[in-house]
């Protein structure tokens, strides 16, 4: 009986602890949830809905940890601008434009701008601190400076500003259609070119990093971006060293630290009626399924690997091209290439430039351009217009043009039959002075045909007048000083 009543009286205790602590438990939940009401309200401005083109000076906040601002464009153009700096949290969404303006920097930290339409940063810093901060905007244009230290996409990139990439960060220039950026990209980070719009750089960059072209993009590099020194690797896409204007030289040393590749397809051009000197050192490679000398003129010493052999066993692939107009000259100076896999091929009234250095007695002293054709069934291919052109110093192409003498200026190992043709016809200048000889499994070779040495010079008629008036002319001054 005893025990009866103490188990009910246990219960009706428990009972009372329970009725107590959830009489103290749901005020307290009540007050918290005010609390956390009132802090978003505090700390979180409500949405921001354009209806007309709006400014907003030094915009900042937007999110308080759980709720984030949200500004919707809605087709208008929002103009943010910083007399100081400030940090913006919050979401920017729907179709518009965004204008950067003020001298101060802005930070967006907001991780997505889901909105599409272009930013323009017109002065000041715009700072990136999210991945993939403007990869939904349809274009940017940089006039003032843009700061990135994680992985960002910019699209049809334009403008005249500054990029700076920190290391061990990518930038992805995706191009929808053709814009030209004449700005700089600096830093330790490295750059990726996607198509299949074409991407015109032309300012002075650094981006040790590297460049990486691929899903058939076009880079094309011009003016001060001609001197950048990373590696340069193109997948299944393009790139083109404009080197413009006629006296313009732009010479670019390759080593293992910054060889250029391009492969699956990739193409390299040479464009601009300028000079492009490419070096590879002893440890430097150029490698690419086709090279195109489409204008101007190509300097090239050192190694070419292609893969263009890999084409038809028996008809490979042109994958060195010299293009109508072009100049293609082995060496820069006098020197040699050795071209590994494919053609060489020299379109009508494109020229391969052959330099001699000075003339000496010793033939195994003689100094000139080669150029050496590697791969099963590779060839120097000549059309009917070709033009093989000779350059000699101090004018002694006489020497060299002695009778019999030979030059093996292209070296390849292709089988073929040396009567196919009249070679004769290619030399562009000193016909009078040598012949172009193809010799089976060896290649071709100039042959001198005995040229007379050159006459001394003897002054016109009209420098003997100028010589004698000037003596008579000093003579009759002597006379006036005697006197």
């Amino acid at each position: 009986m005893n025990s009866t009543i103490e188990n009910a009286k246990r219960q009706i205790l428990t009972k009372r602890s329970v009725v107590g602590f959830i009489k103290q438990l749901v005020p307290a939940l009540v007050a918290a949830l005010c609390c956390v009401s009132a802090f978003a309200i505090d700390e979180v401005p409500p949405d921001i809905v354009l209806t007309q083109d709006t400014t907003i000076e030094n915009i900042s906040g937007g999110y308080n940890g759980m709720v984030r601002q949200t500004i919707y464009i809605n087709g208008y153009t929002l103009t943010l601008y910083n007399t100081e700096d400030s940090t913006y949290l919050g979401y920017i969404v729907s179709t518009g434009n965004i204008i950067k303006t003020g001298s101060k920097t802005l930070t967006l930290g907001n991780p997505t701008i889901n909105y599409t339409g272009t930013i323009t940063v017109s002065e000041g810093t715009l700072n990136l601190t999210e991945n993939g901060t403007l990869s939904k905007l349809s274009a940017v244009i940089n006039n003032g400076v843009i700061d990135m230290n994680v992985f960002q996409v910019l699209n049809n990139l334009s403008g005249a500003g500054i990029i700076n990439i920190s290391s061990g960060t990518d930038l992805d220039l995706k191009n929808t259609t053709d814009t030209t950026y004449s700005g700089q990209i600096l830093g330790d980070g490295a750059i990726s070119v996607g198509g299949p719009g074409k991407l015109t750089l032309s300012g002075a960059n650094t981006y040790p990093g590297g460049a990486y072209v691929y899903s058939n993009g076009y880079l094309r590099l011009t003016g001060s971006a001609l001197d950048y020194t990373g590696t340069l690797t193109v997948n299944v896409g393009t790139v083109d060293f404009d080197v413009e204007g006629s006296n313009t030289i732009k010479r670019i040393d390759v080593s293992s630290d910054n060889a250029i590749s391009a492969y699956n397809g990739s193409k390299m051009i040479k464009s601009g009626d300028g000079t492009l000197q490419i070096c590879c050192e002893a440890s430097g490679l150029v490698s690419a399924d086709s090279v195109f000398i489409s204008s101007g003129r190509v300097d090239y010493q050192g190694y070419f690997e292609s893969d263009a052999s890999f084409g038809s066993p028996r008809a490979p692939k042109d994958c060195f091209v010299v293009e109508e107009g072009a100049v293609f000259s082995p060496g820069i100076g006098v020197g040699d290439v050795i071209l590994n896999g494919g053609n060489f091929t020299i379109r009508d009234n494109a020229i391969a430039l052959f330099e001699f250095g000075a003339y000496n007695e010793d033939s195994a002293l003689q100094n000139y351009d080669t150029i050496t054709i590697n791969g099963e069934y590779c060839k120097t291919v000549l059309n009917s217009n070709s033009i093989i052109q000779l350059a000699f110093t101090n004018d002694d192409a006489w020497k060299w043009a002695k009778e019999g003498a030979e030059y093996h200026i292209i070296t390849e190992g292709f089988t073929f039959n040396p009567n196919d043709g009249d070679f004769s016809y290619v030399l562009g200048n000193y016909q009078d002075y040598f012949k172009l000889v193809a010799r089976e499994d060896q290649g071709f070779y100039l042959i001198g045909l005995g040229a007379p040495e050159p006459p001394p010079v003897v002054p016109e008629p009209s420098t003997w007048a100028l010589l004698i008036l000037g003596v008579a002319g000093l003579l009759y001054l002597k006379k006036l000083r005697k006197k």
